[in-house]
């Protein structure tokens, strides 16, 4: 008699929550299934211009989105990039600047050419011409590297800003049910019950 008792409070009990409308309280919302999902209550959203106009500084609209870790990773490789243009353009230019004097040389024999080192004085008109060629290629792609990571500072910060508010977090869904289950005894006579259900 008690266990009837009590299976028709269970039963009232799952009724009373399955004709409630949905309220959203303290991060918790119970829908009609009686089920319910915890949100995440921390989320802010970053302001997308405001992080695009900062991230003209490398690594202010870094800052902004509070991602620390990328600030150090695009000055390295900003800085590898800067010093990498600066070392080809100077190598560039020595190869350049003696194939100009041998030109000086060849038009006048009387010109007096300057000094150049052992590396420069031993090699071709074709091959200085090679090495000059071959510098300013890897100058020039330091040069579209280097735009092409500072354009990448500002579409991250731009990106991570538009998805702050973005829950990323696994769904969780607790589904607290009456149910009627089958059991396996002598008699074969059904109980009432509740079910729980995780989803995730």
């Amino acid at each position: 008699m008690n266990a009837k008792i009590i299976s028709v409070l269970f039963i009232l009990i799952g009724l009373f929550y399955q004709s409630k409308a949905q309220v959203d309280t303290t991060g918790v919302i119970f829908d009609a299934d009686t089920s319910f999902v915890i949100k995440n209550p921390n989320l802010k959203r970053n302001n997308p211009t405001v992080a695009t106009l900062l991230s003209i500084l490398p690594g202010a609209g870094q800052a902004y989105n509070r991602q620390y870790w990328k600030i150090p990773i695009f000055y390295g490789l900003l800085g590898y990039q800067t010093y990498n243009y600066n070392l080809k353009n100077k190598k560039y230019k020595k190869y350049l600047n003696a194939l100009v004097e041998r030109e000086k040389l060849a038009e006048d024999p009387n010109y007096v050419m300057p000094t150049f080192p052992s590396d420069i004085t031993n090699l071709t008109d074709d091959q200085l011409t090679q090495y000059k060629d071959k510098y300013r290629r890897s100058r020039d792609l330091s040069a579209v590297l280097f735009i092409a990571i500072y354009v990448f500072n500002i579409i991250d910060a731009n990106v991570y800003a538009n998805l702050s508010d973005f829950d990323v977090s696994e769904d969780l869904t607790l589904s607290i049910k009456p149910e009627l289950m089958q059991t396996y005894t002598i008699n074969n006579q059904n109980s009432i019950g509740i079910s729980f259900k995780l989803r995730f």
